[in-house]
């Protein structure tokens, strides 16, 4: 029943999604000491207290939770299980931390410290366009058509069309005119092969140190959400399109005037 479902989840999630949903299942396979066919609601509630206890956070264990509840939400639709037991136990509340953005300040300051045309080129291309780390380094110099880039396996494998900054292109063509290797990745490292996430966050954290900013790729998607949320108008379904949400309350976490994004959320839902 497990490889069945996580062979489904290659279809439908990242690597690193899929890496979750596997260790959150044999963890709780190892806990239970049954076949899954057998397990009842308590099983998963002392699943998650006995975690509770050891110290796990809540948002932890609700991914954990959601994890237990789409393994059995998948068999049930298929008629492997007769009823989902996890979904007759309440979900564990979670707490939103508060993701961080860049001021219009500090990226001009980030980008005039920066003094190499590859390493501006992939922090203005992060900042104007919303690509998630995994998005970037899976882009091929083919991947940019015109005064754009297409995302050809974005989260859940879909494929999008980003529009790219004039100043991105420039740069872009700068960097294409002195790029080396032999790989057709779009970013390139001193190795001369296709840059990995972890490479492009220590890039990061080197020119965030430089200006006295812990910088993350995640810090970068959400300044471009919330510059395009806040200049649009607060049009929440064109921030949506932008950074390829397949549900508009994924995009609320990234706006900061809630009072007028909850009012905005119950017109367009």
């Amino acid at each position: 029943m497990l490889n069945t479902f996580l062979n489904h989840l290659e279809l439908t999630k990242s690597k690193h999604t899929r890496k979750n949903y596997e260790i959150d299942l044999k963890q709780f396979k190892n806990f239970i000491k049954k076949d899954w066919k057998e397990v009842k609601p308590e099983d998963t509630e002392k699943f998650l207290l006995k975690l509770k206890r050891q110290g796990m956070s809540d948002n932890t264990l609700a991914r954990k939770y959601s994890s237990l509840r789409s393994f059995y939400e998948f068999h049930v639709q298929r008629n492997n299980l007769s009823y989902n037991p996890v979904s007759m136990v309440e979900r564990p509340k979670t707490v939103e931390p508060e993701t961080k953005y860049l001021t219009e300040e500090e990226v001009d300051k980030l980008l005039n410290i920066i003094d190499n045309v590859r390493d501006k080129l992939l922090v203005h291309l992060m900042v104007t366009s919303g690509l998630r780390v995994g998005e970037v380094t899976a882009l091929n110099v083919e991947d940019v058509e015109g005064n754009q880039i297409i995302v050809r396996n974005g989260k859940g494998k879909k494929k999008r069309i980003v529009p790219m900054h004039p100043e991105t292109r420039k740069l872009l063509d700068e960097y294409l005119d002195i790029r080396y290797g032999k790989t057709n990745a779009l970013f390139v490292n001193k190795n001369y092969g296709r840059f990995s996430e972890w490479g492009i966050s220590l890039i990061l954290k080197k020119w965030g140190q430089k200006v006295g900013i812990d910088i993350s790729p995640h810090m970068l998607r959400h300044t471009f959400a919330t510059r395009v949320y806040e200049k649009s108008g607060h049009d929440l379904l064109a921030t949506k399109e932008l950074l390829g949400h397949s549900r508009v309350e994924t995009t609320q976490r990234y706006a900061h005037v809630t009072k007028h994004l909850s009012s905005l959320v119950s017109l367009v839902l």
